[in-house]
């Protein structure tokens, strides 16, 4: 099976700097377990295997994505399976790791106790999304303004955007719902911060 973004979440967020700078905020340590949730084609993977993150494990539903994610990473394990159902036992991780991907999940609920009950007791729930910022209402008028035909970049996101322009406008609505729904579910914040375009959260797991 396709899915819409097998074709399009290569075309942006792919600088590599950023990506590490937002990762060190969670505070990984080279013991740690950690499922990258959503793993795409392993980029994340790569920079916490850099980072000296040797334990990881890489969960995403399109297998296009994960055969990408297997050539990136060839030592890591990989698996193909939905965020409402993973195929693992109970606190089989220290920290899960969900990098733009709750935009396309339409039960947060299910989703967040699915992620609380594979994390350890005291486990961390680390997720990186998409933030409707000033920045970001700025960035997306230049990529759908006359400028993002010709800038290389905002015509690549101007791309990936129509692809996916109904997860967009559900996740600018549905962004708030999501924040609640974590602590509803059983874990305590321990930061929630605004980077620019995207919002970090840090979660614990109660």
């Amino acid at each position: 099976m396709r899915y819409p973004w097998d074709e399009t979440m290569t075309l942006v967020r792919r600088n590599v700097w950023l990506r590490q700078r937002r990762l060190l905020r969670f505070g990984f340590m080279r013991t740690d377990r950690i499922l990258d949730l959503g793993c795409g084609d392993g980029l994340d993977i790569e920079i916490l295997r850099h980072m000296g993150c040797a334990r990881v494990v890489g969960v995403d539903i399109s297998p296009k994505l994960l055969a990408e994610a297997r050539k990136r990473n060839p030592d890591v394990r990989f698996v193909q399976a939905p965020i409402e159902a993973l195929p693992f036992q109970n606190a089989s991780f220290d920290k899960v790791v969900v990098d733009s991907v709750f935009p396309h999940v339409e039960d947060f609920a299910k989703a967040l106790r699915e992620i609380r009950r594979v994390l350890a007791p005291h486990g961390k729930f680390c997720f990186i999304e998409a933030h409707n910022s000033m920045w970001r209402k700025l960035l997306n008028w230049a990529t759908f303004s006359p400028i993002g035909l010709i800038i290389p970049y905002l015509h690549k996101r101007r791309r990936a955007s129509l692809v996916e322009k109904k997860t967009i406008d559900y996740w600018n609505v549905a962004e708030k719902e999501f924040l609640q729904t974590i602590q509803v579910v059983g874990f305590e914040k321990i930061f929630v911060k605004v980077d620019l375009l995207s919002i970090i959260g840090l979660y614990q797991k109660m």
